[in-house]
């Protein structure tokens, strides 16, 4: 088994260098965060930590606009064969706006969001025998948008932040009307309508810091669990028989309904710790538990429902 994975980020920031380089579900937001391996609960100082952690957003002083575009590309082999993970790209932004309540309360709102350029929404059902990367997955295209507030108080010693989380998914019905040529299919007459919804499916996030001293910072945040069904379903009704002859059966139906679990991300609790050792010296450690004793079979159910009228006791589908 081998995996290689590629990033390359090119950011525009306005009053910072970092930027939202990564989707957050796979390679995290920022610049900064992420070449610190990650360690951002109790340093995240940009439009980032409404992911990291949305307490610190209370911390900051000015407007912050971040903007960035991001390329990444996995190679998940299994021996020696591609699995086809797609590379994810597009363009990552942030914005946050501070505020006071009265003289000793600050506070932040910001948003950010990744919207891919390749896709909208990437979803994809894989059989139960296919070997995957479950943190991969279809996780490289999705849509994603984030909405936090955070405030600081006690000369920001003590912060607390909270928000929500959108992502992106789909579902959809095939519809067939009309008659199904036999014996010959290809005489067929079939009307088609399709209908596929973009939903969001929202979450919760929320974060607390505290200043220990002038040098030690501690950082706690949580993000909720998000489960993501994609719901497909194929309808075909009307007659089976041949245009020029009396149809074999009249008001004839298969109707096929398959679930998946197209996107799963597990409920989070880390805790963060952050202590400024010189000027130019800052060393940082996040512990982090994902519940992933939550993720069911990602395995796709299939039903089916099917009346071709006498003929139905001769059919046996597997």
């Amino acid at each position: 088994m081998r995996t290689r994975t590629t990033v390359v980020a090119v950011a525009l920031s306005i009053a910072s260098a970092s930027v939202h380089a990564n989707p957050a579900d796979l390679y995290g937001l920022g610049a900064r965060v992420p070449a610190m391996g990650g360690a951002g609960t109790a340093t995240a100082s940009d439009t980032a930590a409404g992911y990291y952690n949305p307490a610190r957003l209370g911390l900051l002083e000015d407007l912050r606009i971040d903007v960035g575009y991001q390329y990444a590309s996995p190679d998940l082999q299994i021996n020696d064969r591609s699995l086809g993970v797609d590379s994810s790209r597009g363009i990552a932004a942030g914005i946050a706006v501070p505020g006071r309540i009265g003289k000793g309360v600050k506070m932040a709102l910001a948003g950010t969001f990744f919207l891919p350029d390749r896709y909208f929404v990437r979803t994809r059902a894989l059989a139960g025998t296919q070997p995957r990367f479950q943190l991969y997955d279809n996780r490289p295209q999705r849509f994603l948008l984030s909405a936090n507030l955070g405030f600081s108080f006690l000369d920001d010693r003590i912060a607390i932040g909270g928000g929500i989380t959108y992502m992106s998914g789909t579902d959809g019905t095939i519809n067939l009307l009309g008659r199904v040529g036999f014996p010959n299919a290809e005489d067929s007459d079939l009307r088609q309508a399709i209908d596929f919804d973009v939903q969001t499916v929202p979450y919760p996030q929320a974060g607390l810091m505290v200043k220990a001293s002038d040098r030690i910072t501690i950082g706690l945040s949580y993000r909720g669990e998000f489960e993501l069904e994609l719901s497909q379903v194929l309808d075909v009704r009307g007659s089976v028989g041949s245009a020029d002859q009396e149809q074999i059966v009249e008001d004839a139906f298969i109707t096929v309904t398959t679930l998946a679990k197209d996107h799963y991300v597990p409920a989070q609790i880390t805790a963060g710790i952050a202590a400024q050792v010189t000027d130019d010296l800052l060393l940082a450690f996040d512990l982090g538990y994902h519940a992933w004793s939550g993720f069911g079979n990602p395995s796709t159910e299939v039903e089916i429902e099917l009346d071709v009228g006498d003929f139905n006791d001769d059919i046996d589908i597997e």
